[in-house]
This record gives C-alpha cells, structure tokens and sequence, in this order.
C-alpha cells in the first residue's frame, strides 16, 4: 500500500476521477466517485452507502493517508 500511484485520470460523468494502483489492486477517492455520481455531500452519501452495505464493501476498501493537490474544491495537504 506504501506505493501507492496515481495511474490514470478518467472522465465519470463530466467529473475526473483519479484511478490509483500499488500495483495488483485498483483505488478510487470516494469523493470523487460521489462527485461523479452527483451526490450533494459526496463522501457523506457515499459513506451511508458503505455503511448500509458493509459486509459486502469492507473487503474492496481501504483507508490511507496520502499528501493531495487542492482541486475540485477539495483541499490539499495529507489527507
């Protein structure tokens, strides 16, 4: 998890969304996927859908800290 990179950027419904790699398993940042999705508040609605479908997402999730540019409203610094 430690090498973590930024692999592509891909257009999600008119929002870029970061696809990152440690080189076996594929990440996305679940603001933007929320973003994307159209949500109001994109990490909180995404969280509730973690949360109501936990046993099946705990598995493909992951939380890490890693240092982000500001863009698309969200700030930067280590997130």
């Amino acid at each position: 998890m430690n090498n973590l990179q930024l692999i592509n950027t891909k257009e999600f419904n008119g929002m870029s969304c970061d696809v990152y790699s440690d080189g076996n398993i594929l990440y996305m940042n679940r603001t933007q996927i929320g973003r994307a999705l159209g949500y109001a508040e994109p990490r909180k609605m995404i969280a509730k859908i973690h949360e109501r479908h936990k046993e099946r997402l705990d598995r493909y999730s992951v939380l890490i800290n890693m240092d982000r540019v500001p863009q698309f409203g969200v700030r930067g610094g280590r997130q």
